[in-house]
């Protein structure tokens, strides 16, 4: 859960800091995983594991494996934005 925290924050604050340096738009931002995605992917994991921890008896933690991944997309999109502030910055 920390690495998922840590991703969210730091996604944040790339456009952030870019915000500071140049005047940015919204709408110049389309990334892979931004908050509504991430919203949607946490709710969805909890119902799926809610679910299936009732109905299914298996040896797997969905809720383990769903972090994991949130984490990596999360931290993919905070490099996708780095990434696209870098190119901002240096175009100013």
């Amino acid at each position: 859960a920390f690495f998922v925290l840590a991703g969210s924050f730091l996604t944040s604050y790339a456009k952030a800091r870019t915000a500071v340096e140049m005047p940015i738009s919204n709408t110049d931002w389309p990334d892979l995983f931004e908050r509504q995605e991430r919203i949607i992917f946490l709710c969805l994991l909890l119902v799926v594991n809610g679910l299936v921890g009732e109905w299914v008896n298996l040896h797997f933690d969905f809720m383990e494996v769903g972090l994991w991944t949130m984490a990596a997309l999360c931290h993919f999109t905070a490099l996708q934005r780095f990434i696209r502030a870098r190119s901002m910055l240096r175009g100013k």
